[in-house]
């Protein structure tokens, strides 16, 4: 009797420990699943400023204000993540000839569409001394 006893305590005891370490696993796992989805977030509001950076420089290189100006109206994100804030001057009937006010925090100046695409092309060495050409 008594080794029925001891049997069942022991068989009782292993089951309680496999559960323990399963419940060990299943919040590992969790915590996991978690973290890949805040993960996986961020990463997307990265891809989000990354194609809002790229249709910046390409706006600059075409000489298109009117466009980066556009798209800081509409959205905050583009207004966060855009190195200049750019917005319309006075109105003029050519969008080339339409004066744009930029605001950095190094630099407050006027320019034009035409002005801009006529300057922004060239060679470029960032501070990691990565050299890029638009």
């Amino acid at each position: 009797m008594e080794n029925k006893i001891i049997k069942k305590a022991y068989n009782s005891a292993e089951e309680e420990l496999k559960d323990k370490n399963v419940k060990r696993f299943k919040d590992i796992i969790k915590k996991t699943l978690e973290k890949l989805e805040q993960k996986q977030k961020e990463q997307r509001g990265v891809v989000k400023e990354i194609q809002i950076l790229k249709a910046d420089i390409k706006d600059f290189k075409e000489g298109r204000l009117d466009r980066i100006s556009e798209r800081q109206e509409k959205s905050p994100k583009a207004r966060e993540v855009s190195i200049a804030l750019i917005k319309k001057g006075e109105i003029v009937e050519k969008y080339w000839q339409q004066p744009y006010i930029f605001t950095t925090p190094t630099f407050t100046g006027t320019w034009t569409n035409g002005l801009c695409s006529n300057n922004t092309s060239g060679t470029y060495v960032l501070v990691s001394g990565t050299e890029k050409y638009i």
